[in-house]
């Protein structure tokens, strides 16, 4: 698949809060796009929002996020996520604990440290779920 510049603005629309320049954003496309290869992602269409769509750039917003955190921008605070954390508070009362992660693989753990990651790895267990379309 190739990376134009529409897709590159179509990302930017759907994370207006992520300002990095055109190049780093086609890489971290690239990245999305290796990671949703599979046929169970289906295909990208520029006209319409499709899950592999919306893999692809939650994976890129990521990836961002993660490898290069400040580039310039302090619009992307509170966008780490750094421990998954639960929390409820009721009148004056409030209680926090680590949410269990053991059922998500090792290699998966990082995807947790960005709310991007955490819709990735939500969409690509949906996308694992069901029959395969041929």
């Amino acid at each position: 698949m190739s990376i134009d510049a529409d897709m590159i603005e179509r990302f930017r629309g759907m994370f207006p809060g992520l300002l990095y320049d055109s190049c780093v954003i086609e890489t971290a496309l690239i990245e999305g796009d290796q990671e949703t290869g599979g046929s169970r992602w289906g295909a990208y269409d520029p006209d319409n929002v499709t899950i592999k769509q919306r893999g692809m750039f939650y994976f890129a917003a990521h990836w961002l996020v993660v490898n290069i955190p400040n580039a310039g921008n302090t619009k992307q605070a509170g966008k780490q996520a750094v421990n998954p954390v639960a929390s409820k508070s009721v009148a004056d009362e409030s209680i926090s604990f680590a949410v269990n992660t053991t059922g998500i693989a090792a290699t998966d753990q990082w995807l947790l440290g960005t709310n991007y990651g955490q819709q990735f790895l939500r969409l690509r267990r949906r996308v694992g779920m069901g029959a395969i379309v041929v």
